[in-house]
């Protein structure tokens, strides 16, 4: 199951264990405008950028997360390490932007719920596991 026209996209995210990290901006959403040759994909992006050429590979399908609970949160606290007996630290604290699941280059293979979160001790983004950010109490 490759990724078709009309399939929403994102760049891939690239890290040793394909799971979280720090953003300097929010996800980058496009839209499968054409299937070209091979794994080549027409992406138009957000900006209204149409740009062609691009490896399937290079980029995720995304779609819902199964459960949209933490959506309506407004503010939430990151597990950043949930391996770890860490105390909270109000600089993980941030909003949910998104839910989703990332699909690596339309396999078919969906990953768990994850979220886009804006930080707020600071101008950066961080996507997370949705099962380590925890609801807080409205402030």
């Amino acid at each position: 199951m490759a990724i078709g026209a009309g399939d929403i996209v994102t760049p891939s995210r690239v890290s040793a264990d394909y799971t979280t990290g720090y953003q300097a901006q929010p996800l980058c959403i496009g839209v499968c405008d054409a299937v070209g040759g091979g794994d080549d994909r027409t992406i138009l992006w957000e900006d209204g950028r149409l740009e062609a050429n691009i490896d399937e590979d290079t980029l995720d399908a995304l779609s819902g997360g199964v459960s949209q609970t933490l959506m309506i949160a407004k503010v939430v606290e990151l597990a950043i390490n949930p391996s770890l007996p860490l105390q909270p630290s109000p600089s993980y604290d941030g909003v949910v932007l998104a839910q989703f699941r990332r699909n690596p280059a339309g396999a078919g293979v969906l990953g768990p719920d994850r979220l886009q979160v804006k930080l707020l001790g600071s101008k950066a983004y961080y996507e997370v596991l949705a099962r380590d950010a925890n609801q807080l109490d409205d402030r």
